[in-house]
């Protein structure tokens, strides 16, 4: 294991220990590909279709709504082979349906209810984690929401908000459609926008036990925002 993954381990560590100081936890261990280093995460080819480039930013928030399965996925494409990853908040979320979006049994920390101590509980895990996936939690107030994202800014972590997120970097709306085949899986219409997205953005996703792919006619709902090198 190399120095840099290593110090990894221990960040994330210290992170948890932190957390479990004042809530309870559940470790779980998960296996995940696709992490990117820099400044944006360059997203798998089944999910590239996203956004118009192809890429997340780092150090911000990335609301994802309408889709459990797609948060789950974005999760696994973020977290990487050596990342951490903390999912707070989700007491519901499915670790089948997690393994069948690319998540496997290992790096990550589990708080189903993080309670009152919630701000506390997951500033101490954005100080360690690559990953965090977060469900509605009403005690996370402004001023703490804009702390949160200084540290996630000072670290490169990513944050996928299942429940509305004021100043999301990015918002990912997933809308339902009906297969057009038996056994396809689940077909998404998601629509992004947000700071980070020139325009309104929407791509076609088949998600099912397999891995993700995309439909291959996706494309973007205002052409002319389309990136051309010059």
């Amino acid at each position: 294991m190399s120095v840099a993954s290593l110090d990894r381990l221990a960040a994330a560590r210290s992170a948890l220990s932190s957390a479990e100081m004042r809530t309870g936890v559940r470790r779980e261990e998960i296996e995940v590909e696709g992490f990117d280093d820099g400044a944006h995460l360059t997203l798998p080819a089944a999910l590239a279709p996203l956004t118009p480039t192809g890429t997340l930013p780092r150090g911000a928030v990335v609301q994802v709504t309408g889709s459990t399965s797609l948060l789950l996925a974005l999760a696994g494409a973020a977290t990487g082979e050596e990342g951490w990853c903390a999912v707070v908040a989700c007491p519901h979320l499915g670790w089948r349906a997690a393994a069948a979006a690319g998540l496997s049994v290992e790096r990550t920390v589990v708080i189903p209810a993080p309670g009152p101590d919630a701000p506390t509980a997951i500033g101490a895990l954005a100080e360690g984690m690559d990953v965090l996936v977060l469900g509605a939690c009403p005690a996370l107030r402004d001023r703490d929401r804009r702390s949160l994202a200084g540290r996630l800014r000072a670290r490169d972590a990513l944050l996928f908000s299942h429940a509305p997120w004021p100043g999301a970097r990015v918002t990912l709306r997933a809308e339902h459609e009906e297969p057009q085949q038996l056994g396809e899986g689940l077909r998404l219409t998601v629509h992004a926008t947000g700071r980070a997205i020139p325009g309104t953005w929407s791509s076609q996703l088949i998600l099912g036990d397999g891995p993700p792919r995309a439909e291959p006619h996706s494309q973007a709902a205002a052409p002319a925002r389309h990136l051309r090198a010059v």
